[in-house]
């Protein structure tokens, strides 16, 4: 069985457990898990594949059938809860209970860095007051951001970015300013938040294809031999990658949009006029 407590998204994990699962149950399948746990096969298949929700009375079956003991069952719980939270406060308030069921104490995690890399939106926002004069028209920031978050999603990411010492308001005019220029987590990615920014960044990537037209994004794919003992070198380029794009992109004098770059390069926030 895959170790849930690796994970920060239940359906992941369900999809990882059933591809395993079946190499030793081929009696195993959708319309049998299905029938086993209430669910219709075809909404499980869209829960396996990231698109749907559990709900959380079908989640008691989901842990017996999966075989969890009591330990992994609340993480599993749990998790369901953390991958549906909405907002920054439920966000952080379901994380912080997944860190207790894995015995990891917040201030081990860097607390400075843990809320913000959480969610995909706070990296936008940030850089988009980076691009603009922005006092307080929480609408007008809202309405940049692609895909589409509340005005009180917006809110609270400039409040948090505040108390974290990201940004400061101007006492002359009352508009924001960063306190830097680039927020990076190096090369560790050690934390359960790290990976499930990622998680997050790897999502909106794989939904820019049918969200954003073709002159918006580039997403392509390269597939290589190589030699394992070679994957340090292959590592190297990719970080040296990384590096020139932020020196390139600090050189530029106008800019007007936040993308993301995964070797997909898709929008977070594009001009007015492209919305």
């Amino acid at each position: 069985m895959p170790d849930i407590f690796q994970h920060t998204d239940y359906r992941i994990f369900l999809r990882e457990w059933f591809e395993e699962a079946k190499k030793t149950q081929s009696f195993l399948s959708y319309r049998y898990l299905g029938q086993k746990v209430g669910v219709d096969p075809g909404y499980l298949v869209k829960v396996f594949q990231g698109a749907r929700h559990l709900s959380e009375d079908c989640i008691p079956a989901v842990q017996k059938a999966v075989g969890l003991d009591s330990r992994q069952a609340a993480y599993f719980y749990e998790l369901v809860l953390f991958t549906k939270a909405r907002g920054d406060r439920a966000i952080r308030e379901r994380f912080q209970k997944l860190m207790a069921l894995r015995d990891l104490q917040i201030h081990d995690l860097a607390r400075e860095q843990y809320r913000f890399w959480l969610s995909w939106k706070h990296t936008a926002v940030r850089l988009l007051i980076a691009l603009e004069d922005f006092q307080e028209d929480w609408a007008k920031l809202a309405a940049r951001l692609t895909p589409a978050v509340s005005v009180q999603d917006v809110r609270e990411s400039v409040l948090l970015l505040e108390e974290l010492g990201m940004i400061r308001k101007r006492s002359e005019d009352g508009v924001w300013e960063l306190q830097d220029d680039f927020i990076s987590t190096g090369d560790k990615w050690k934390d359960l938040a790290a990976r499930e920014f990622q998680r997050q960044a790897l999502q909106l990537g794989l939904e820019s294809l049918e969200r954003h037209q073709k002159e918006d994004r580039a997403i392509s794919t390269l597939s290589l031999t190589i030699p394992h003992a070679e994957l340090p070198a292959l590592k190297e380029i990719s970080r040296q990658f990384r590096s020139q794009v932020m020196r390139w992109a600090s050189a530029q004098t106008e800019p007007d949009s936040v993308y993301q770059l995964n070797l997909q390069i898709f929008p977070l926030a594009l001009p007015g006029n492209r919305q």
